[in-house]
This record gives structure tokens, sequence and C-alpha cells, in this order.
């Protein structure tokens, strides 16, 4: 669409009960009239475009008219670890997996050359066995000739080994991912650039019960939530893009092994200026 330039003749458009009443339809070329004597500034730019990645890999075109970007980047989460079997009198809770990096870069003129997008996928739920739970498959990047913006992955949760049933601090608190760039001196700015949350610590409350890790928190929404339990209780999975892999699976006293939850997948966002 080009900007109006043309006054829309107004005078004959008085009230009246046609449909629509002619009233709206004035109110409509009055608008228009607004834009007109009030043009965007030259060189504000305008936004034309919106476009969201999921996980996976891209070649990206930007639309003809566009002379300035912004991408906003989300590295996924990493899964929750498991908790292994355990016997009469022990305990074992799951760790929480890290958050993914958020980069948020306002390109003032396009790179030239092939662009490419990559949109990491969650680390997966540490399995029923106790196994550990997985780091996020891998950094959300923009490519392009010469450079590169990463938001790095979070590292999966440990699995929960078999402890007594003491006060004791068993947890282990993975990172969260990183940002990076090479490549991007003089084409932008970085608006945001944010680690991924560390999980938070899996802990006993006393010798009955405890709370399994909790996901990571990323820019984009909070981890996955702890589990308590006096049993035995999978963990929780990360609804949102790029959270920590959602809290581990936590077990007290005799039970069997059980899984954590999973990270969440990344995300890439790009707006386009005319």
């Amino acid at each position: 669409m080009t900007w109006p330039t043309v006054p829309i003749v107004t005078t004959a458009m008085d009230a009246g009960t046609d449909t629509p009443p002619r009233d709206q339809i004035k109110a409509m070329a009055d608008a228009i009239n607004d834009m007109i004597a009030t043009p965007p500034a030259a060189g504000a730019g305008r936004l034309i475009k919106v476009t969201r990645f999921v996980a996976g890999s891209y070649t990206f075109t930007p639309d003809a008219a566009t002379t300035k970007m912004r991408a906003v980047l989300q590295g996924p989460g990493g899964g929750g670890g498991g908790a292994v079997t355990t016997t009469a009198g022990n305990r074992a809770m799951g760790g929480g997996g890290g958050a993914g990096a958020y980069a948020d870069f306002f390109f003032d003129s396009i790179p030239s050359g092939t662009k490419t997008i990559t949109v990491g996928s969650g680390g997966a739920a540490g399995s029923g066995a106790g196994g550990a739970g997985g780091d996020g498959s891998s950094s959300t990047l923009f490519s392009f000739t010469g450079g590169n913006i990463q938001a790095g992955a979070g590292l999966g949760g440990a699995s929960g080994s078999s402890v007594a049933n003491t006060y004791t601090d068993h947890g282990a608190q993975q990172t969260g991912g990183f940002v990076s760039s090479s490549g991007v001196s003089g084409i932008g700015t970085f608006c945001a650039s944010v680690a991924g949350g560390s999980a938070v610590r899996a802990i006993p409350t006393n010798t009955v019960s405890a709370l399994g890790g909790g996901g990571g928190h990323a820019m984009l929404g909070l981890g996955a939530p702890q589990v308590y339990t006096s049993g035995r209780s999978a963990g929780y999975s990360s609804s949102d893009y790029g959270l920590g892999g959602g809290g581990s699976g936590g077990v007290t006293n005799a039970g069997a092994a059980i899984g954590g939850g999973a990270g969440a997948d990344g995300v890439a966002i790009v707006w386009e200026y005319a």
C-alpha cells in the first residue's frame, strides 16, 4: 500500500439512513485525510511484515521493500532429569533443565547474501529409568554472509541419584544458554542479550518429602514448576518457548524410577521495516 496523498471530498457525506450509514463513511474518509495531513517522517521506517519461525531450519528472504529488520531469537530449554529407583529409607530427585538464551538485534541495514534461520528444539525429558534430561538440541541461530547471531540452548537436568533421607541438598543446578555473535559490527545494535536462567535446585523439604528441580526461567516465561512429593511424581514439561526443561521427577522412600519433563522449543521472530 502506498501512502494516500489526494484528500477525499467529504462535503456531501452527511448523516443518512444508507447501509452503511453515510456518517460512518464520512468518519472513515476523515481518518484517511488525517493520514494525508500527517505522513510518516522520512527514514522513520514502516512495519511491513512479521514472521515467526518454530523448530527447524529455514532460508530467509526479506521482502523486496525491506530496509531494516529486528530479529528476536529464543534458544530452547533443556529437559528435566529423571529419578532412579530407590530402596526403603532413600530418596532421589532429578535436576531441572536450564532455559535458552534470548537475543534481540536490530539491523540498520540488510546483510547481503544468503540468510538462514535455525531454531533449536527443547531437550528431551529424562527417562523413566532415571536418565538425565537432554540438552536443547541446538542454538537458535540467524546466519548471514560474514556473520551470525546465536541464542544458546539450556542444558538438561541431571539424573537424581539414590541418597539417604537427610536434609542435604542433592540437586544439580544446570545452567541456561548464552548469547554469542560474530560479524555484526556496523550493521546494527543489540537491543537485548540475556542468558537463559539456571534451573531451580532440587531439595528435600524434610525426611519424608522433597522438591524436584524446577526448570530455568527465560525472557518469554517462567520455567516448569518444581514437583513437591511425598511419594513419586513425574516432572512437569515446559509450555512456553525456551523454558527450562520441566521440573524433574521427585521420588522419596522406596519406589520405582520416574521421568522428568521435556524442555521447550526455541523460536525466532523477524520484524521487517520499509
